[in-house]
Protein backbone atom coordinates (compact mmCIF):
# COMPACT_ATOMS: atom_id res chain seq x y z
CA UNK A 1 0.00 0.00 0.00
CA UNK A 2 1.24 3.56 -1.10
CA UNK A 3 0.78 5.76 1.83
CA UNK A 4 0.10 9.76 0.96
CA UNK A 5 -0.13 13.17 3.48
CA UNK A 6 -2.03 16.28 1.90
CA UNK A 7 -1.34 19.34 3.75
CA UNK A 8 -4.97 20.53 3.76
CA UNK A 9 -4.22 23.79 5.45
CA UNK A 10 -1.81 24.52 2.21
CA UNK A 11 -4.54 23.39 -0.40
CA UNK A 12 -4.19 26.24 -3.58
CA UNK A 13 -8.29 26.69 -3.88
CA UNK A 14 -7.99 26.55 -7.51
CA UNK A 15 -5.98 23.06 -7.69
CA UNK A 16 -8.41 21.35 -5.58
CA UNK A 17 -11.92 23.51 -6.05
CA UNK A 18 -12.64 24.09 -9.58
CA UNK A 19 -14.94 21.11 -10.09
CA UNK A 20 -17.17 20.16 -7.36
CA UNK A 21 -20.03 18.58 -9.11
CA UNK A 22 -21.30 15.28 -7.50
CA UNK A 23 -20.66 12.08 -9.76
CA UNK A 24 -24.41 10.46 -10.26
CA UNK A 25 -22.52 7.05 -8.86
CA UNK A 26 -21.14 8.43 -5.99
CA UNK A 27 -22.10 7.00 -2.62
CA UNK A 28 -21.73 10.08 -0.27
CA UNK A 29 -25.06 11.43 -1.52
CA UNK A 30 -27.11 8.11 -0.15
CA UNK A 31 -30.99 8.97 -0.80
CA UNK A 32 -33.21 9.18 2.26
CA UNK A 33 -35.14 6.27 1.12
CA UNK A 34 -31.95 3.53 1.03
CA UNK A 35 -31.34 4.72 4.88
CA UNK A 36 -35.14 3.53 5.66
CA UNK A 37 -34.69 0.74 4.25
CA UNK A 38 -30.90 -0.14 5.17
CA UNK A 39 -32.43 0.60 9.12
CA UNK A 40 -35.48 -1.42 8.74
CA UNK A 41 -33.53 -4.35 7.43
CA UNK A 42 -31.48 -3.69 11.17
CA UNK A 43 -34.39 -3.08 12.87
CA UNK A 44 -35.41 -6.46 11.73
CA UNK A 45 -32.39 -8.48 12.43
CA UNK A 46 -33.18 -6.85 15.69
CA UNK A 47 -36.61 -8.31 16.25
CA UNK A 48 -35.26 -11.64 15.48
CA UNK A 49 -33.94 -11.49 18.83
CA UNK A 50 -37.71 -10.29 21.04
CA UNK A 51 -36.97 -8.01 23.90
CA UNK A 52 -34.17 -10.23 25.28
CA UNK A 53 -31.71 -8.46 27.63
CA UNK A 54 -28.60 -10.17 26.18
CA UNK A 55 -28.62 -9.33 22.25
CA UNK A 56 -26.12 -10.84 20.10
CA UNK A 57 -25.25 -9.39 17.34
CA UNK A 58 -24.23 -11.43 14.26
CA UNK A 59 -21.61 -9.42 12.86
CA UNK A 60 -22.37 -10.67 9.64
CA UNK A 61 -25.79 -9.83 9.54
CA UNK A 62 -25.40 -6.06 9.97
CA UNK A 63 -22.11 -5.75 8.09
CA UNK A 64 -24.23 -6.78 5.30
CA UNK A 65 -27.21 -4.85 5.79
CA UNK A 66 -25.20 -1.39 6.24
CA UNK A 67 -23.10 -2.52 2.87
CA UNK A 68 -25.16 -3.72 0.70
CA UNK A 69 -26.15 -0.43 -1.37
CA UNK A 70 -22.32 0.84 -1.53
CA UNK A 71 -21.29 -2.97 -2.88
CA UNK A 72 -20.91 -2.02 -6.57
CA UNK A 73 -19.07 1.38 -6.08
CA UNK A 74 -16.91 -0.56 -3.28
CA UNK A 75 -15.43 -3.03 -5.41
CA UNK A 76 -14.15 -0.11 -7.34
CA UNK A 77 -12.88 1.84 -5.25
CA UNK A 78 -8.30 2.02 -4.95
CA UNK A 79 -7.77 5.27 -2.63
CA UNK A 80 -8.42 5.07 1.03
CA UNK A 81 -8.97 8.93 1.76
CA UNK A 82 -9.46 9.66 5.78
CA UNK A 83 -9.74 12.85 7.08
CA UNK A 84 -10.84 15.07 10.45
CA UNK A 85 -14.83 15.57 10.07
CA UNK A 86 -14.08 19.28 10.17
CA UNK A 87 -12.40 19.23 6.41
CA UNK A 88 -15.08 17.29 4.57
CA UNK A 89 -15.70 19.98 2.41
CA UNK A 90 -11.75 19.62 1.33
CA UNK A 91 -11.85 15.93 1.03
CA UNK A 92 -14.79 16.21 -1.34
CA UNK A 93 -12.54 18.90 -3.39
CA UNK A 94 -9.76 16.43 -2.73
CA UNK A 95 -11.55 13.31 -3.83
CA UNK A 96 -12.75 15.04 -7.09
CA UNK A 97 -9.44 16.10 -7.88
CA UNK A 98 -7.48 12.58 -7.52
CA UNK A 99 -10.59 10.80 -9.58
CA UNK A 100 -10.54 12.99 -12.14
CA UNK A 101 -6.62 13.30 -12.35
CA UNK A 102 -5.41 9.98 -11.22
CA UNK A 103 -9.06 8.20 -12.77
CA UNK A 104 -9.07 5.83 -9.51
CA UNK A 105 -12.29 5.86 -7.47
CA UNK A 106 -11.91 7.49 -3.87
CA UNK A 107 -13.10 6.23 -0.83
CA UNK A 108 -13.87 8.25 2.00
CA UNK A 109 -14.31 7.48 5.46
CA UNK A 110 -16.28 10.24 6.89
CA UNK A 111 -18.93 9.80 5.10
CA UNK A 112 -19.39 6.16 6.74
CA UNK A 113 -19.30 7.40 10.19
CA UNK A 114 -22.42 10.21 9.04
CA UNK A 115 -23.76 7.42 7.32
CA UNK A 116 -23.70 5.18 10.29
CA UNK A 117 -25.06 8.07 12.37
CA UNK A 118 -27.80 8.66 10.16
CA UNK A 119 -29.01 4.87 10.38
CA UNK A 120 -28.80 4.61 13.97
CA UNK A 121 -30.93 7.86 14.39
CA UNK A 122 -33.01 6.37 11.97
CA UNK A 123 -33.25 2.73 14.18
CA UNK A 124 -33.46 5.69 17.61
CA UNK A 125 -36.89 6.72 16.34
CA UNK A 126 -38.23 2.96 16.97
CA UNK A 127 -36.01 1.18 18.94
CA UNK A 128 -34.21 1.67 21.92
CA UNK A 129 -29.86 1.89 20.52
CA UNK A 130 -28.46 2.01 23.25
CA UNK A 131 -27.40 -1.53 23.42
CA UNK A 132 -25.86 -1.99 19.87
CA UNK A 133 -24.56 1.31 19.16
CA UNK A 134 -20.82 0.44 20.72
CA UNK A 135 -21.28 -2.46 18.72
CA UNK A 136 -22.62 -1.02 15.50
CA UNK A 137 -19.61 1.66 15.74
CA UNK A 138 -17.39 -1.18 16.23
CA UNK A 139 -18.52 -3.36 12.86
CA UNK A 140 -18.14 -0.16 11.07
CA UNK A 141 -14.26 -0.10 12.20
CA UNK A 142 -13.54 -3.28 11.29
CA UNK A 143 -15.20 -2.90 8.00
CA UNK A 144 -13.52 0.25 7.50
CA UNK A 145 -10.15 -1.34 8.15
CA UNK A 146 -11.01 -3.86 5.82
CA UNK A 147 -11.24 -1.02 3.33
CA UNK A 148 -7.82 0.39 4.00
CA UNK A 149 -6.29 -3.02 3.15
CA UNK A 150 -8.42 -3.54 0.34
CA UNK A 151 -7.24 -0.17 -0.78
CA UNK A 152 -3.66 -0.26 -3.16
CA UNK A 153 -3.51 3.60 -2.25
CA UNK A 154 -3.84 5.84 1.32
CA UNK A 155 -4.69 9.37 1.74
CA UNK A 156 -4.58 11.21 4.92
CA UNK A 157 -5.62 14.94 4.51
CA UNK A 158 -3.57 16.59 7.55
CA UNK A 159 -4.36 19.69 8.87
CA UNK A 160 -5.02 21.48 12.08
CA UNK A 161 -7.93 19.89 12.60
CA UNK A 162 -7.02 16.16 12.19
CA UNK A 163 -3.42 16.18 14.56
CA UNK A 164 -2.36 17.76 17.36
CA UNK A 165 0.88 17.86 17.59
CA UNK A 166 1.71 17.09 21.57
CA UNK A 167 5.21 15.99 21.81
CA UNK A 168 5.61 12.89 21.00
CA UNK A 169 1.74 11.89 20.88
CA UNK A 170 0.02 12.87 17.66
CA UNK A 171 -3.94 12.67 18.22
CA UNK A 172 -6.37 12.36 15.22
CA UNK A 173 -9.42 14.35 16.29
CA UNK A 174 -11.46 12.42 12.90
CA UNK A 175 -13.87 9.58 12.69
Amino acid sequence: METYIIDADNIDGDLFFYNLTRNSNDFSMLPVFELDRIAQKIRNILKKHGSRKDIILKHNEIKEAFFSPFKPQLKTVQVFLSHSHADKNKALGVKDYLESKTKRKVFIDSLFWDYKDDVLNKLAKHDDISKIEDAFTLILRESLQDMIEKCPYFVFLQSKNSVSNQGLSRITYSA
